[in-house]
């Protein structure tokens, strides 16, 4: 399963170099595979916000828990019931918009292979963060254990300009990230999938509790564009007992958690989540 890229910088068709095996533009742009094993497509973003190696390691140790994993069981299920049973194909490309430290990749690849032994499923991820992408190469085994094109890959890249051709993959997964501009169309092939997991109303309640004096609960939208149509749409509620550490690091996994103050963090720190609430929307939309 081959995949064609286009210079970010240019657009111009990208080809591979011999001898280093980096890709080349006409215009003699170049991007080369770092010592690491993933692909620097951009310089790391030194305005963009990352995680300290220690915030890292703490989301990553939650994440491999298994606290979602019933929210990456049913991306496999929808997944498997429509882009794997309906259109009876036996391999598949996926792009992770913006994917951390790859953990969704991973346990997406797992939980479908379970599924689906008999799919071979093909991932890339692409992230502004150097350190993040680091570690999603060092903790994915399919990047050096896959033969030639199998193999998954990770691309140090800026996600506004993909570094791909039109039209390349057959999923496109969106985990905790709003729909914007048009890369992930603009890639995604005609009869693609767009897979989106989204807080629902009651997520993280308990945590939000702490943090918001008048808490209401609002109802879900996602306006999706005039190319895509909505094919499944599935909630996602449980609860789990963390600890209040754990709280933070949930809470630093959120979108509003530049905006809690420390007052309002140290009440969070002495309180009790044996019943902490767990919501998501999964919806799978296909690419007219």
């Amino acid at each position: 399963m081959s995949i064609s890229y286009q210079c970010p910088i240019c657009d111009s068709e990208l080809k591979v170099h011999g001898p280093s095996q980096g890709f080349y533009c006409q215009n003699r742009h170049r991007f080369d595979l770092s010592e690491q094993g993933y692909w620097i497509f951009a310089k790391p973003n030194n305005k963009s916000v990352t995680d300290s190696r220690q915030l890292m390691r703490a989301k990553r140790h939650l994440l491999e828990s298994g606290i979602f994993m019933p929210v990456v069981d049913m991306m496999a299920k929808l997944v498997n019931t429509h882009l794997v049973d309906e259109t009876e194909q036996t391999c598949g490309l996926q792009l992770d918009f913006d994917c951390g430290e790859g953990y969704y990749i991973r346990a997406l690849g797992q939980s479908l292979t379970k599924l689906a032994p008999d799919f071979t499923l093909k991932q890339v991820g692409i992230c502004e963060a150097e350190n993040a992408i680091f570690a999603a190469t060092k903790a994915d085994d399919k990047v050096n254990a896959e033969s030639g094109d199998n193999a998954n890959q990770y691309l140090l890249g800026g996600t506004k300009k993909l570094p791909f051709a039109p039209e390349q993959f057959d999923l496109v997964t969106l985990v905790n990230k709003a729909l914007k501009g048009k890369e992930c169309l603009r890639v995604l092939k005609s009869g693609g999938y767009l897979l989106q997991v989204s807080p629902a109303p009651r997520h993280l309640w308990q945590i939000k509790q702490h943090i918001y004096d008048k808490l209401t609960e609002k109802p879900y939208t996602n306006a999706l564009p005039n190319e895509l149509t909505l094919v499944a749409s599935e909630r996602v509620s449980f609860t789990v007992e963390v600890s209040a550490e754990q709280a933070q690091v949930l809470l630093e996994m959120t979108p509003f958690a530049w905006r809690v103050k420390d007052k309002q963090k140290a009440k969070l720190a002495k309180g009790n989540f044996a019943e902490l609430e767990i919501d998501f929307i999964v919806e799978l939309a296909r690419k007219q």
